[in-house]
């Protein structure tokens, strides 16, 4: 996919070059896309974490048990997941635009001081996107969401990189 279209200004500098003759250098300067505060999209319970987590597991480490809780390895999955599950989403859904790499944590709704990790479908910078239906059913049935979660607002924390 290509690069989003962002705002570019380009500043020129002349040099002196050794023969008096100016030499104009061109500076690209792109202006970094506004952080989105609130951002829509699925809650991962620790239900579905742990079976994703699992899932590359046994990718990765055909016919090992999965670990308990508090080993290394576990843990290792765990981050692994964090990091290639959104991919592996854009990658089977088509249709639905990437947005960001990695799932984003927020802030849980009855209790601030909670967190959850969350699939983005779309941001409050993206909210004019259109998100059909299909493609929401089609993102809960892939990741194993039940048909009593909806999809909602949260507020996000920042920075997540």
């Amino acid at each position: 996919m290509p690069a989003p279209n962002l705002p570019v200004m380009i500043t020129e500098v002349e040099a002196q070059s050794t023969q008096n003759a100016p030499i104009i250098a061109r500076h690209r300067v792109v202006f970094p896309r506004a952080v989105a505060r609130r951002t829509f999209g699925f809650v991962l319970d620790d239900a579905c974490r742990r079976y994703w987590a699992k899932w590359y597991h046994e990718k990765l480490h055909p016919g090992e048990p999965f670990p308990d809780a508090k080993s290394k390895v576990f843990k290792r999955a765990m981050r692994l997941m964090e990091s290639r599950l959104p991919r592996l989403v854009y990658a089977n859904i088509p249709i639905l635009k990437p947005l960001y790499p990695r799932l984003v944590t927020v802030q849980d709704k009855e209790t601030p001081e909670k967190w959850w990790d969350m699939f983005v479908l779309k941001d409050s910078q993206t909210a004019n996107w259109n998100v059909d239906e299909a493609v929401i059913e089609c993102v809960r049935v892939f990741l194993h969401i039940g048909q009593e979660q909806e999809p909602a607002w949260y507020y996000a924390l920042w920075p997540e990189y």
